[in-house]
């Protein structure tokens, strides 16, 4: 019996489909970093490791299909940040000259930044997604909760899905290129692994961990390194699947302010990735 060519040409374009590519994405992240040390001793000589540094990331995944060869990748993060701060205790001093006496405990919170990247992916198979574009981020918040930096740089993408497992990265070196000449520029280096494979329908193990380096820092003090990962659980809603996790990780290098490590030792993180389909 001959075969059917509407048919054979129809299995050929599905084993053409990049599954990676098949949906949108919706990352919703929340890291909390505990006994984090608002400012340097130097400071605040009564600074300790007591306070909570929050962040809230938004992120986005939207495949843009060019044609049959070529898709764009669009990926977004939208970083709120509750950060622990001080605000100034002014006294008089024995002349009447106001002077600085201590800190008040404060915090500040809003949006820091909107990163947009824009990676230009060819098709590579069905498992396979590789990409290379610009990156760039604009500051929303003002200092403290952002660098008040304009900045731009590289960015490279990588995915790989089969069966079980999924494993991808993304690289990003992002350096300002206009904004508050009062505040340090920024040469940063940004590493997001990913890596997850699932126990079963529902269940997986995942890490991914946000490795950073100031390069403007002096050598080996701009690296944070965490180590960890979590589980996480799948589930529907109508016709959107959601991946949800928690994961822990503990920062084995974090960056130093006047030689001292500020942030926390642990990153908790909970995160829901809603899957949309198109």
């Amino acid at each position: 019996m001959a075969s059917d060519p509407a048919s054979h040409d129809q299995q050929e374009q599905q084993n053409k489909t990049n599954k990676i590519l098949e949906n949108i994405r919706m990352p919703i992240e929340f890291n909390a970093f505990p006994d984090t040390q608002w400012a340097p001793r130097n400071v605040d000589p009564y600074a300790r490791h007591n306070r909570n540094y929050f962040s809230l990331k938004v992120k986005p995944f939207i495949p843009i299909k060019l044609n049959n060869n070529w898709t764009l990748l669009n990926y977004t993060v939208l970083n709120f940040i509750s950060r622990p701060w001080g605000e100034p205790e002014v006294s008089l001093g024995p002349a009447g000259v106001p002077v600085l006496s201590g800190w008040y405990p404060a915090t500040r919170t809003g949006l820091s930044s909107i990163s947009p990247t824009f990676v230009l992916s060819p098709m590579t198979g069905p498992n396979l997604v590789l990409g290379i574009g610009p990156s760039f981020s604009a500051p929303i918040g003002k200092y403290p909760l952002s660098t008040e930096q304009w900045s731009i740089g590289p960015a490279l993408f990588a995915a790989f899905q089969k069966e079980r497992w999924f494993v991808g990265a993304r690289v990003h070196n992002m350096w300002s290129f206009a904004g508050n000449q009062e505040l340090n520029a920024v040469n940063l280096l940004i590493v997001r692994p990913h890596i997850q494979y699932g126990l079963n329908k529902n269940w997986f193990l995942i890490s991914s961990p946000l490795i950073t380096n100031d390069w403007t820092k002096p050598s080996g003090e701009g690296w944070l390194l965490p180590l960890g990962g979590g589980v996480g659980r799948r589930f529907r809603m109508g016709l959107t699947r959601v991946n949800a996790s928690i994961q822990a990780y503990y920062n084995a290098k974090r960056p130093s302010t006047m030689e001292e490590q500020l942030l926390g030792e642990w990153n908790i993180r909970t995160e829901f990735n809603i899957i949309i389909p198109r």
